[in-house]
Parts: C-alpha cells; structure tokens; sequence
C-alpha cells in the first residue's frame, strides 16, 4: 500500500505524513474520495499541505494542474481572542464540498473579487451537489451541507472528527519576520525585485517583458513563513 504522503513547501515536493498527521490525512483522503463521485469534473484525488496559515482560499484555488494541491488548517479560533481549537468534521467536510463545487465549475470565469465572487453559476453547481447556499458577503457563498448529502457523508464526518479528536499540531517557531522577500520572473535571467511579504502574497505582479507572474523564491522566505506561500506562487529555477 502506498505511504499516506503531504506536500513540503520546504522540499516542493511530496513527502511521507508523519505519523502524528496520518489519521487525519487518511479520514481527508476518504473524504474527498466519497465528494468526487458526486461529479466526474471534481478530481478524484488532491494532494494536502497541512498548514498553521489559512486554508486555500477560492480565490487561490487553480484546476489547471495534473496534481491540485490543497492548503488546509486543521484548527479555528471561535473569536479573535480565543486560543485555536481543532476544527470539526463537519466543518471540514463542508469546506471540502464547497472546494469541489468550484471544481465543477473551473471552466467559468471567475464573477469578479478575483475569483473571491461566489456566482448564480457556482450557486447552482453547489446546489446539484446537494449543498444549501444562501447570499453570503461574497454573492452565493453561505454554505451547509443539505441534509441528504450530510446523510451521505456522515461516516466522513466522523471519521475526522475521530481523527481530530487524538491530533495536536506540531508547534512551531513564532513568526517575527516580515520580509522583504525575493520574487523572479520566468526571463533568462529572471529579473528579480524585493517586497515585503504582505505585499508579495497580496496579488499577482506581472513582468513587462515576459508577461509571465513574479514568483516567490522561497529561499528568501524565513522557515516560519513558508506556509503562507502558496504552491502556484513559488518560484522553480529554470532547468
């Protein structure tokens, strides 16, 4: 059987889940596994970098790719001044439902907000997935799961909720360093600037010669930080 592996913004490759992670990365695969079926467009496997930074936002999320790699947390604050706790499985569940429901729809441009914009388009595929969607602060993005599809994947939820249950995160450095960081274009050589890290991972930043996206390297980014960076924003020297 093959070794449950996670994707390493250290090594940008995919590496073996550590045995703390596995139950859960198991019970994600299983679960996305099951979200699949409901539509041939969602693919059928992702790939998942466990972070302590934010979960892919659907702003983030890119389909033109052989493998989809999907930043989650495992952990939520119920209020700005409260410690993080784990979250629950339904609340991934959803969120993995949600994520497939933008899989169905990845050949439609985006409605605005930078892919932020939940549309009538991505409404109605969430709803043939069998999710509630209600208006939210983003067009249609007020999500729950109906009550057959919750009935369908139950055993997910518990299984995480299993999972979650026994996980604890592995603790980290405390992040104190804001940048700058290096991004690199694709010209030969690439072109480099220097920007602080809110900056370089607040939007796209385009070349004029090239055209091509400035990329993060990630050598530049302290280890603490290499979780905010997303995988499509990394920098690959050119063989």
């Amino acid at each position: 059987m093959k070794p449950l592996q996670v994707w390493s913004p250290v090594k940008l490759t995919y590496v073996e889940v550590p045995p703390q992670d596995a139950p859960v990365v198991e019970a994600l695969d299983k679960a996305w596994a099951d979200i699949a079926k409901l539509d041939k467009r969602i693919p059928e496997h992702v790939g998942w970098y466990l972070t302590g930074g934010r979960s892919t936002s659907c702003a983030q999320l890119s389909w033109d790719t052989d493998q989809v790699v999907l930043r989650i947390n495992l952990q939520t604050r119920p209020d700005a001044n409260s410690e993080p706790v784990n979250r629950t499985g339904e609340d991934l569940v959803t969120w993995l439902a949600h994520v497939a429901a933008h899989a169905v729809v990845a050949e439609e441009p985006p409605a605005g907000g930078e892919g932020r914009y939940h549309n009538p388009v991505f409404r109605d595929a969430a709803r043939e997935l069998g999710l509630d969607v209600e208006k939210g602060t983003t067009g249609w993005s007020s999500i729950e799961l109906g009550p057959s599809l919750e009935r369908r994947l139950r055993p997910d939820i518990k299984a995480l909720n299993k999972a979650l249950a026994a996980w604890k995160p592995e603790i980290g450095p405390r992040r104190n360093q804001r940048g700058p960081w290096s991004l690199r274009c694709a010209c030969t050589p690439p072109r480099t600037i220097v920007t602080p890290s809110g900056n370089a991972l607040k939007g796209r930043l385009t070349c004029g010669i090239c055209r091509s996206d400035f990329k993060i390297d990630l050598s530049t980014v302290p280890p603490d930080r290499r979780d905010d960076v997303p995988p499509r924003m990394l920098w690959h020297p050119q063989s």
